[in-house]
């Protein structure tokens, strides 16, 4: 291996390769490397061959198909034929159970494999059809599993900030004629003094039921003076 560098010699090495995937209310990154750490995967070092998509910044938005997840993609190129790609538990594998098993057919047709590490399971080309099947489905179970647990926290979150508006608008919201007087009159009235959070927040209803009940609200003060000029 002479005139290969250190990150070539490892590489050359390594036969398998380990993949994590964080996600907001999923396994946590630190526990799915014990996992891969567990099954012999090298997780310590500048070139070990382990691979993580993490969560995008906030301000982008998160992977919802399999394209966005770059190292993923980065790991079945490195992967060599006879190697595994060893993660944690099959739904850290992709997105969604068509993601999942797209990505254990392409391993499978390349004569590799994926070691499900908590399982105690390998896919490779002697799992039959019907198996492969049963673990995408049981995969798309923790998945949506996952996304009920993130949609409740947003939901925890926002009635914790001191609204009661639930996410996607309040449908079934019935104020009494004197707090419809007075919502209507903050939402239409005082929109130079009072922002639509401090709508939500006094009022207890969120801006998507306000703007469906009231209209939209009118420009400000001083755009409307800056207009006028």
């Amino acid at each position: 291996m002479q005139g290969l560098s250190s990150r070539d010699t490892i590489f050359s090495m390594a036969v398998n390769r380990g993949y994590a995937r964080e996600t907001r209310n999923g396994m946590p990154i630190a526990q799915q490397l014990d996992a891969l750490r567990a099954a012999g995967v090298e997780v310590d070092g500048e070139y070990a061959p382990v691979y993580i998509d993490r969560l995008p910044d906030k301000r982008k938005h998160r992977a919802s198909t399999g394209d966005a997840l770059s190292q993923r993609a980065v790991a079945l190129t490195d992967l060599r034929p006879g190697g595994h790609l060893v993660v944690a538990g099959i739904d850290r594998l992709g997105v969604s159970s068509a993601d999942i098993r797209a990505v254990i057919d392409t391993l499978i047709d390349r004569g590799c494999a994926v070691h499900d590490v908590l399982a105690g399971k390998v896919y490779d080309a002697a799992t039959s059809r019907a198996d492969l099947s049963a673990v995408t489905l049981a995969a798309e179970s923790k998945l949506k599993a996952e996304r009920v647990r993130t949609a409740r926290a947003a939901r925890a979150k926002h009635i914790e900030s001191g609204s009661k508006a639930a996410v996607g608008g309040n449908r079934g919201w019935q104020p009494t004629p004197k707090e419809d007087a007075a919502a209507k009159h903050d939402w239409l009235f005082e929109v130079a003094t009072m922002s639509q959070a401090d709508c939500e927040k006094k009022h207890g209803v969120n801006r998507i039921t306000l703007r469906r009940r009231y209209g939209a609200r009118g420009a400000r003060v001083g755009r409307r003076k800056k207009q006028s000029d």
